[in-house]
């Protein structure tokens, strides 16, 4: 409720990216659900797989006029990898810098790929070890900040930790 009231109302255009997860489809009717519970209408949901989908021009027509753009959980990798360079991704990058009201969100992996510094893997019982968290670069919504998601549930301190300690120009973020 707090991304439809931030992006003014019910009647606001969602686009709903689920590329990060292996169940796109269930996970793009969920929020689809989700999004409908409270009185949207106005969601599409884009179930972009690889760098040619990304290519679609119709994609890239949605994603010049919603409001909201939500990247959904999963792997974070795949999002870096996928939107990385492309024109799709400097459309969405140019919005957010250029446009006061467009906003862009995430969920777990979706939240964890807005940062310029990305954990992308890293078992959190092994992450007091040098070399067990790996980290890439993120979309670069935000620079100097790692977000890790899970943070509690997941006993991810250790991971966020040693991802701050060997990038010591950012800010840890346990979601």
């Amino acid at each position: 409720s707090r991304i439809v009231k931030e992006a003014g109302g019910p009647f606001c255009c969602i686009e709903v990216i689920t590329t990060a997860s292996m169940i796109t489809y269930e996970v793009g009717d969920n929020y689809m659900d989700a999004f409908g519970k409270i009185g949207c209408t106005n969601i599409g949901v884009m179930h972009i797989r690889n760098r040619a989908d990304v290519a679609n021009p119709e994609y890239f027509e949605r994603i010049s006029r919603c409001d909201v753009v939500m990247f959904s959980g999963g792997n974070q990798l795949r999002l870096s990898s996928t939107f990385g360079g492309t024109s799709f991704f400097q459309k969405i990058m140019d919005r957010y810098r250029d446009e006061e009201d467009f906003l862009i969100v995430g969920t777990s992996a979706g939240a964890m790929a807005m940062s310029n510094t990305m954990i992308y893997e890293g078992n959190a019982t092994r992450a007091h070890l040098k070399g067990e968290v790996k980290i890439t670069t993120g979309l670069g919504f935000m620079n100097d900040v790692i977000f890790d998601s899970h943070f509690e549930k997941r006993g991810r301190f250790g991971r966020l930790a040693q991802a701050v300690a060997t990038n010591p120009a950012c800010i840890g973020i346990g979601l």
